[in-house]
């Protein structure tokens, strides 16, 4: 049923897009430094198991003659699951190395899979004698995929038991990811006498660069927040879909002053510094952007104007705090705005030149909360002098 030229023709295209990709994601397309790194490192990874694979086809599955080979391929079964992984991990961790706990386990999980699998080829149970004088793949094959299969929901577990939160793009993309692994695995749990992981490798791979590549056209590189495309796209979503929602708008005051006396080079990392700090004051899910040279946008999911009050003092207190201790590379204050659109904003006749006509108007209303914190910090400053 199973003919060696069609595995390895699977083999071959699935090696093709594997390097493709590894070629593609050096110069830095897949999002974030260490996701890049542990994105190729994978990719290698997955090469080596399809080009392991391939040798098994071309020697045949006799014990005397690819035993070894046959060990290995098995062994890089388990490194290439453990390495997607360890990739999605280091997605879900942006800042920092993955937990001490989690990479423990994963060693564990590894070092498991490698004991149990010395253990059926000293006892014979990789292969078994079939009764035409052939040979078939024992249970070890079925055990093996089954354990990874494990390994996986082991650590889909870990993470649902420390709550860590994931913005939902991200989430999405990577229960893709984690789903196509696991569908392989499934499959070979159904088909033993053919490897069929690297063909699920090499989709999974492909499904999620590509998903990195949508992610990063919605990205301001200079800062790693949403651009000015997504938060246009996020606000026209919202709008049209008649929900109600904050905003903060936040400029850095004379930011055109820090360009102009520190140079471009300063204020571009002067920027990149506020977008981590703002990053650090709100939630996964709130979008932050970056609207223009010197502000930023924060989409709340909150229709309560007390509780944009009460974030844009905290907000200004964290800026405040850090242009005093030095955390900032220059001493700047930010002027904040805030204002809830209420559906009661759009107009009965909900097409998408009122819906324009009513973001349009609720932007202004932003601009002049602004320029209305700006105008009474000023004030505040003259009094106190």
């Amino acid at each position: 049923m199973f003919v060696p030229e069609t595995w390895m023709a699977v083999d071959a295209i699935s090696a093709c897009i594997m390097i493709v990709l590894a070629v593609a994601s050096r110069d830095g397309s897949v999002l974030r430094e260490r996701q890049r790194r542990v994105f190729r490192y994978a990719l290698v990874v997955f090469l080596l198991f399809t080009a392991m694979d391939a040798l098994v086809h071309l020697t045949g599955v006799d014990p005397v003659v690819s035993l070894g080979l046959a060990y290995a391929s098995h062994v890089f079964t388990a490194v290439c699951v453990l390495s997607c992984l360890v990739y999605a991990a280091t997605c879900v961790e942006r800042r920092q190395g993955i937990p001490m706990v989690l990479a423990v386990m994963l060693v564990v999980f590894g070092v498991a899979d490698v004991v149990l699998l010395a253990l059926n080829a000293s006892f014979g149970w990789l292969f078994v004698a079939t009764p035409g004088g052939g040979y078939e793949q024992g249970w070890a094959w079925w055990g093996q995929a089954a354990y990874l299969a494990l390994c996986v929901m082991a650590t889909a577990v870990y993470y649902a038991a420390a709550r860590v939160r994931v913005n939902r793009r991200t989430s999405r993309s990577l229960l893709a990811f984690v789903a196509i692994l696991l569908a392989g695995i499934g499959c070979q749990l159904l088909v033993a006498q053919v490897m069929v992981l690297p063909a699920f490798f090499a989709l999974a791979a492909l499904v999620r660069y590509a998903d990195d590549q949508v992610e990063a056209l919605k990205l301001d590189y200079l800062t790693g927040l949403s651009n000015r495309v997504a938060l246009d796209a996020k606000l026209s979503r919202l709008v049209a879909n008649g929900y109600s929602f904050g905003c903060l708008y936040i400029e850095v005051d004379d930011f055109s002053h820090v360009v102009e006396s520190r140079g471009r080079v300063a204020a571009d990392a002067l920027l990149a510094e506020f977008a981590a700090m703002l990053s650090g004051c709100f939630r996964i899910n709130d979008t932050i952007a970056r609207y223009s040279d010197g502000s930023f946008f924060v989409v709340i999911e909150s229709c309560d104007e007390q509780i944009l009050s009460s974030i844009s003092s905290r907000v200004a207190g964290v800026v405040a705090r850090r242009a005093a201790d030095g955390t900032l590379s220059y001493p700047v204050e930010a002027s904040i705005g805030s204002a809830v659109f209420e559906h009661t904003d759009l107009p009965d006749e909900l097409d998408a030149a009122a819906c324009d006509a009513a973001l349009v108007s609720y932007l202004a209303r932003l601009e002049e909360a602004v320029q209305s914190d700006r105008e009474q910090r000023r004030i505040l400053r003259e009094n106190a002098l």
